[in-house]
C-alpha cells in the first residue's frame, strides 16, 4: 500500500501548536516522541485545540490527532500508541471534547 506522504508545510491552522504538528510531521517515531516530549517539558499543552475555523477541518486536541482514522492516512497507526501514552503522561484529558 502507497501512502501519500505528509504535508509539505504545517496547515495553517495547527501553526504553532508543535503537538499536532508533530503528529503530522512525517518524521520518524522516535524522532517525534523526542520532540514531542521537549515541547511538553518546556508548556506546551496536550490538551490544546487547534486553531481551524472550520469544524471539518479540525481533528481538535493532540490526542484526536494521534487516534484520528479517518484523516492523515500517512500515518502508520502502529506508532501511535506511545504518542496517546506520552500525552497521557503529560496530563492529556481523554474526556476533553473537540469543538468540531
Amino acid at each position: 500500500m502507497s501512502f501519500p506522504g505528509p504535508p509539505t508545510k504545517p496547515f495553517k491552522y495547527i501553526e504553532g501548536l508543535p503537538l499536532h504538528w508533530e503528529i503530522v510531521s512525517g518524521h520518524p517515531i522516535a524522532e517525534k516522541l523526542s520532540n514531542m516530549r521537549a515541547a511538553l517539558k518546556s508548556g506546551a499543552n496536550p490538551n490544546a485545540l487547534d486553531k481551524a475555523r472550520r469544524a471539518e477541518q479540525s481533528r481538535e486536541r493532540p490526542l484526536h490527532y494521534a487516534t484520528d482514522t479517518l484523516h492523515f492516512d500517512f500515518m502508520p497507526r502502529y506508532e501511535n500508541l506511545p504518542i496517546v501514552e506520552l500525552f497521557l503522561e503529560f496530563g492529556a484529558d481523554p474526556r476533553m471534547l473537540g469543538m468540531g
